[in-house]
């Protein structure tokens, strides 16, 4: 894995070819902790408990968007414009109880439903922050998008 440490603007030009990279090698490992889990759960807890297939890729979907969400907040944080990380996250964490309450319960979901709502809110960071980036990396970021 490579990882930047440095915003100096002709090291953010190479963020485009880096962060996909990274990216794609989280989700081949991702996609083997999958096709692995049913016998690594077997090891792991034996017959204590029952986890469906159904929560380990929900799981896994939400871990896929965490982790591209994760590349663009760092690059972000370096940068040092976090006033619409701010907001944005203050909005997920008023949603997300509750939508997950809403697909859990009313929806039936159960436990499922938690992570769904977790896998929207990250969809909606993941959104904002991969725009945010890309803005500042094309040097036509203004507004809230800068600061």
């Amino acid at each position: 894995l490579r990882f930047i440490y440095s915003t100096n603007t002709k090291d953010l030009k190479e963020c485009p070819k880096v962060l996909p990279e990274n990216h794609d090698e989280n989700v081949c490992g991702l996609a083997i902790m999958v096709c692995i889990s049913p016998f690594a759960y077997s090891i792991w807890i034996g017959d204590k408990a029952n986890i469906p297939i159904a929560m380990t890729i929900a799981v896994c979907i939400y871990m896929v968007i965490y982790n591209w969400d994760s590349l663009q907040v760092n690059l972000i944080n370096g940068v040092g414009s976090i006033k619409l990380q701010t907001y944005v996250t203050l909005i997920g964490i008023v949603l997300h109880i509750p939508l997950s309450l809403f697909l859990g319960v009313v929806c039936r979901l159960g436990t499922i439903g938690v992570i769904i709502s977790m896998i929207v809110i990250n969809t909606i960071y993941a959104s904002f922050f991969t725009i945010q980036i890309n803005k500042i990396i094309n040097k036509n970021a203004f507004g809230i998008w800068i600061k």
